[in-house]
């Protein structure tokens, strides 16, 4: 399944909403965010089988999916991005953040003429030729 094609790129919420599909496969929750990555719209799923399992009817069921799919909204229009669900949102800083943060921690660490000699000459120019701004 391709990206719909009522999708603009100059889209400000970089989402599109997610829908309850009832398959025959099974049901499903379908949204699209765009990946902060390769800032592409990629698809997401949730597969609900376990969920319509615990319920006796159908309605029922339907009507919990009905808001989890209002909360998933309500996340993607505030700014929630799926890509970054693991926990592992830190490891996308950019590297002259981490870097202050490191020597923050050291001169926290340390006296300060042992960071005086940590951070010599050729530390403060190594660090000038690999910082990314």
């Amino acid at each position: 399944m391709s990206i719909p094609q009522n999708f603009s790129e100059s889209n400000i919420n970089s989402f599109l909403p997610a829908i309850l599909r009832e398959n025959k496969s099974g049901w499903i929750i379908e949204y699209y965010c765009k990946n902060p990555l390769n800032h592409t719209l990629t698809r997401k799923q949730i597969k609900l089988q376990r969920i319509v399992k615990r319920y006796k009817s159908v309605k029922d069921a339907r009507h919990h999916i009905n808001r989890i799919v209002v909360a998933l909204n309500a996340k993607l229009s505030g700014g929630w991005k799926s890509v970054f669900n693991s926990g592992n949102a830190h490891l996308y800083e950019k590297f002259a953040i981490v870097t202050e943060l490191f020597l923050t921690e050291k001169r926290k660490e340390n006296r300060e003429n042992t960071i005086r000699s940590y951070a010599s000459s050729c530390y403060n120019t190594l660090f000038q030729l690999i910082r990314v701004e």
